[in-house]
């Protein structure tokens, strides 16, 4: 079972850091990362279809994130939604995030081109969390030299796209 302190989060000053202490909270943590099942540990009480072409992704949260609906686009490849919904649950966690809503379209869940900060930072959040780097380490030891075929094998094992699990790699 997945489980979130928030109390533990709240002082923690980059995406990297608070992937790295939901995971410590987490040691069993399963690969692919069950997003939906740390969303709902966090206050997430849906996860659900967005049904709009215009965006990727939306959160709608309390104004002190402790309950929220994560809204993602049900017409995208598994991974890109898996990534969505990471993002939207980055918004929700990252402390210093105060808004109460969040809509994203696809060029503000690029790690290295959306418009504004705040999406960057939930990217990252999201990267690190689907591909954590000790954890995407531990598996790259296993595959020995490097080969194309390593990084389909690590993306099937993660649940990411092959784009994002090349530039990891």
């Amino acid at each position: 079972m997945v489980q979130v302190d928030p109390v533990e989060l709240a002082d923690l000053a980059s995406p990297e850091q608070l992937v790295a202490e939901l995971l410590r909270q987490n040691p069993q943590m399963p690969v692919p990362i069950p997003v939906e099942d740390l969303a709902r540990a966090a206050g997430i009480e849906e996860v659900k279809v967005l049904p709009s072409e215009q965006f990727e992704g939306a959160l709608i949260c309390d104004d002190v994130k402790s309950r929220g609906v994560i809204l993602y686009n049900g017409s995208r490849p598994r991974t890109r939604q898996r990534f969505t919904i990471a993002h939207e649950l980055g918004h929700f966690l990252l402390p210093w995030q105060r808004r109460t809503s969040f809509e994203c379209a696809s060029k503000d869940l690029k790690t290295n081109g959306a418009d504004t900060d705040w999406e960057v930072q939930a990217s990252r959040f999201a990267a690190e969390l689907l591909l954590p780097q000790r954890l995407f380490e531990q598996e790259l030891r296993k595959l020995g030299d490097p080969e194309l075929g390593n990084i389909v094998q690590l993306g099937d094992h993660f649940g990411t796209s092959i784009e994002y699990t090349a530039r990891r790699y």
